[in-house]
């Protein structure tokens, strides 16, 4: 007989509530900006990774009461975190949260051209980004009128000079089409 594997909705353990302040400090967030709840994971025994969410406290309490935590998702959205590597991989939805805070954390603005190139998976140039940040790393990636297409690394050329870098696609609001998200 197979013993079945239950998702259970618990508090986040420590190193997933790390990984996730350790991404959110790269961008220049604080993790009560990504997170404003307290973070709970859904774990599937034996799963390779664990999905992160910040559900409002009385949304979790009743999860829990109602449901025995036996829940398969609540609250914002965070992203999934490796159990290996404890590496984690933002969701579109938290990028749609941080986008607000453009201006104080790591944000990639582009132009019509360039929103265009990055929804179809590819890299963006310099002279398709409107502003971004000078250093290597992660950025929520938005257009000009400050909507968020998804999540994108940082590569740049010169450490002397901020231009010409290029956005690599992480994951944008075109993957769930491209890939069945």
């Amino acid at each position: 007989m197979q013993v079945k594997k239950t998702p259970r909705l618990i508090p986040a353990p420590d190193w997933a509530v790390r990984s996730i302040e350790s991404f959110c400090s790269a961008l220049g967030a604080r993790l009560e900006e990504c997170a404003p709840y307290p973070i709970y994971t859904l774990e599937v025994p034996g799963g390779p990774y664990v999905e992160a969410f910040s559900p409002p406290p009385t949304a979790a309490k009743a999860a829990h009461e109602l449901f025995n935590n036996v829940i398969y998702s609540i609250g914002g959205y965070l992203g999934n975190i490796d159990r290996e590597t404890h590496h984690f991989n933002p969701s579109l939805p938290l990028a749609h949260r941080i986008a607000r805070l453009c201006g104080t954390v790591r944000c990639c603005i582009l132009d019509e051209r360039g929103e265009r190139k990055f929804l179809y998976g590819k890299p963006v140039t310099g002279e398709y980004i409107v502003s971004g940040p000078c250093t290597p790393g992660p950025c929520v990636v938005v257009n000009r009128i400050g909507e968020a297409l998804g999540w994108g690394s940082i590569r740049v050329k010169s450490k002397r000079r901020c231009t010409p870098h290029t956005l690599q696609p992480v994951k944008d609001l075109g993957w769930y089409l491209r890939r069945g998200g």
